[in-house]
């Protein structure tokens, strides 16, 4: 197999050249769980829903230390091949019956490079790819030109430090603050969440949580936080 894919296409025509190299059938490119690009045939929201599957997958292992570099799905009719460089994944369609396994290795290296190589142009078209949800939620959440309330100062400062002596119930302090601050970091919020995410975030921190009765008192105590901040 030729690794070769021409630099001067756009990353929507690089997805293209990089699964007529592979022999994939299609495949879509995401940073975290947010879809930058793809050339399936589902629907958007389908897409999506699988692009969170795979960070939910990746951000579960790294809250052991393990960082996720592929993983392999094989189905009946297809598998699905996911190629990962820290939040920047590649995700492959393939017929099952028609591609030859054997040059999985080749398709890991040519997914990999693919990415490596447009980095930048991968990272600018997610930041515009946000910026137009951004604006569009903008819009739908505001859409009489009514006067706009002053915006709500995050509460993240304050509760994140409840967070962490919650969690040191379950596990110690450094562990609670470790666990904290990779699920940030591997959702692409080093600063922390926004408003709008934080209970989203938080539960999703708690479900780490391994002894389901410990998990359920903990998660409780979280709850009593998000209602006294307002935030559900």
């Amino acid at each position: 197999m030729s690794h070769a894919i021409p630099e001067d296409l756009s990353l929507g025509y690089g997805l293209v050249a990089l699964c007529e190299l592979t022999g994939a059938r299609s495949g879509w490119l995401q940073k975290g769980p947010s879809l930058i690009d793809s050339n399936l045939s589902f629907a958007e929201s389908r897409i999506e829903k699988m692009a969170e599957i795979v960070d939910e997958m990746a951000t579960s292992y790294a809250q052991v230390d393990r960082e996720m570099e592929t993983a392999f799905f094989g189905f009946e009719n297809h598998f699905i091949l996911a190629v990962c460089e820290r939040s920047l994944r590649v995700v492959l369609f393939f017929p099952a019956k028609d591609h030859d396994l054997s040059t999985l290795t080749d398709t890991i290296t040519a997914a990999r490079r693919f990415i490596r190589k447009n980095r930048p142009k991968i990272l600018v078209t997610f930041e515009k790819t946000q910026a137009v949800f951004l604006k569009a939620r903008e819009r739908a959440l505001s859409p009489s030109p009514t006067p706009v309330a002053p915006e709500r100062p995050n509460p993240w400062p304050k509760i994140a430090p409840r967070l962490t002596e919650i969690l040191s119930e379950a596990m110690s302090t450094s562990q609670a603050q470790s666990l904290i601050d990779r699920t940030l970091e591997y959702k692409g919020m080093p600063d922390g969440p926004n408003i709008t995410e934080i209970a989203k975030v938080s539960r999703e921190i708690f479900r780490r949580i391994t002894i389901p009765a410990q998990r359920e008192e903990l998660v409780a105590k979280l709850e009593e936080i998000l209602k006294e901040q307002r935030l559900v």
